[in-house]
């Protein structure tokens, strides 16, 4: 009798034990798998923002290789027009020294020029003469600021879309990280 109730006592612990590990590898099975379900999750939501991140970068390469033409026809167009413009002026500039001799009334009738740079010493010390051509430098000045002014901002705005492309960059570099 004391023999049976110990085999029932070692039976009942064993089973405990038994039961016991089995919660446990229950639990562990039950935490893998959440574990494993979150970790899936996170990492559709990584792939997702990885996606929505290229999906931006070929937005901003498509922009900047747009950009990047336009620039190239804005400066191709700025040298057109500047050499235009100094054509034009150059012109403007024969006839103002061509009505030079003429009578003053003249010079009235010469219209205001914007810009070309000319010889200082060439220039006849009649007061309207010297005058029209003091504007003209002083246009000439006001041109040659603007132009440097605008190469400024279209440097500036290079820098940006370089910072554009570091960014694509690194974009890049995770991706190859969460890969």
């Amino acid at each position: 009798m004391l023999k049976d109730s110990g085999r029932e006592r070692i039976n009942a612990v064993y089973g405990t034990k038994e039961q016991c590990r089995k919660e446990f590898q229950d639990e562990i099975t039950r935490l893998r798998n959440q574990f494993q379900s979150e970790k899936n999750a996170e990492l559709a939501r990584i792939q997702e923002r990885i996606h929505e991140l290229e999906d931006a970068l070929d937005h901003v390469s498509t922009k900047n290789a747009d950009i990047t033409l336009r620039q190239h026809e804005l400066f191709l167009n700025l040298e057109t027009s500047e050499k235009t413009c100094v054509r034009s002026l150059n012109d403007c500039i024969k006839k103002l020294l061509i009505a030079m001799d003429s009578p003053s009334h003249v010079y009235t009738k010469i219209s205001h020029m914007t810009s070309l740079t000319y010889d200082r010493e060439s220039i006849v010390e009649r007061l309207p003469t010297r005058n029209a051509l003091k504007s003209l430098q002083d246009t000439v000045d006001d041109i040659k600021n603007y132009i440097i002014e605008q190469k400024l901002q279209i440097e500036g705005k290079t820098k940006l879309l370089n910072k554009s492309k570091i960014l694509t960059d690194r974009v890049n570099d995770l991706e190859f990280f969460y890969c």
